[in-house]
Parts: C-alpha cells; sequence; structure tokens
C-alpha cells in the first residue's frame, strides 16, 4: 500500500518489502527526505497529496470514477502513492512547488490512455513553472521505485505530448 515509507542507510524504502538480511550493518533508520517530519519516522504527506490532486489523478470528468490515490488495480503499471520517488527526487530538492515524479507517471498513465475531459487541464498544469519541465529525468526516482515505475521515462514522454499538442492543430491529432 506504500505507507511504510522510511529512509534505511540513506535508501527510500518500503520497510514491508525491505529484507533485514539484505542490508549492511549499522541499519539506520530515518524518515523520507523531502517530506516534513511529523516525529520519528512519520512524515507529512499533505503536500506530497496536494501535487498528485494537481494533474488530476483521475479519469473523465467525474470524480466518481476516480479510486483513492494510492489504490492501484494494476501496481505493475499504475503508483501506489508511496512517496518513495518524491523522497529521491532532486527537482524536489530544488523547489518543493515541483509536481514530481509519482504525479508524472500517473499523468502519463491517464495520457496514454487517451484524451479524456480532465486531460487540457492536466497539459495546464504540467506545462506551468513547477511541472513536467522542471524534472532533470535522472532517474532517481525510477532506482527506488517498487514496482518498477518510471517517472523518469513518463517525464520523457509528456514533454513530448505537450510539445506535440503545442505544434499540431487538434484536427490532426484527431486522426491519429
Amino acid at each position: 500500500c506504500g505507507a511504510c515509507g522510511m529512509s534505511v542507510n540513506g535508501a527510500p524504502v518500503l520497510a514491508c518489502r525491505t529484507r533485514l538480511g539484505d542490508l549492511r550493518a549499522p541499519l539506520r533508520a530515518a524518515p523520507l527526505a523531502n517530506f516534513p517530519v511529523i516525529r520519528d519516522l512519520v512524515v507529512e504527506v499533505e503536500g506530497f497529496a496536494s501535487s498528485l490532486q494537481q494533474v488530476r489523478p483521475w479519469s473523465g470528468g467525474a470524480h466518481a470514477t476516480a479510486r483513492p490515490l494510492g489504490v492501484a488495480t494494476d501496481a505493475a503499471t499504475e503508483c501506489v502513492a508511496c512517496g518513495l520517488c518524491h523522497s529521491a527526487c532532486s527537482a524536489i530538492w530544488r523547489s518543493e512547488s515541483f509536481v514530481g515524479p509519482a504525479a508524472m507517471a500517473r499523468a502519463w498513465m491517464l495520457t496514454r490512455r487517451g484524451d479524456d475531459e480532465e486531460s487540457a487541464e492536466r497539459r495546464r498544469v504540467l506545462a506551468a513553472e513547477h511541472g513536467v519541465w522542471s524534472c532533470d529525468e535522472g532517474g532517481d526516482c525510477d532506482v527506488v521505485c517498487p514496482y518498477g515505475i518510471s517517472p523518469a521515462d513518463a517525464a520523457a514522454g509528456l514533454k513530448l505530448d505537450l510539445l506535440l499538442h503545442a505544434v499540431t492543430p487538434s484536427r490532426l491529432r484527431k486522426r491519429s
């Protein structure tokens, strides 16, 4: 579910999927980076959830078709919003306002499914100052994803999508 994210020996991990025998001693557990710490290993995820909400992480026009954030039907293709990528993201280190890798992964998954009523607003958010162009595609987010999702690839795909929508008339996009 992604609720047990923490930093172990400097790397963001899901505690439930991390075998102690695979780690080098001494073990150092810490809260996830790039999140405000509430206490001990507990972090505030409100800003992270807000960044996901910015990209309209639901399909269709009404929220009625939306699943709650962090609930994936297919963990191999959908983000569970564990925040590990957010913790590892160098663009977040530079700007807390950056939309973030989890939001980009979700936006890319919805973009690949095809246009829906939210795609124009999603593109507007992604094209803004703290949107997809702030991503340097360094891949640190990819390395830590426990489900093999590639937010860096999502960023590249979203950048291409934004460019194509900027230069291709809508009547031509509908034919392809």
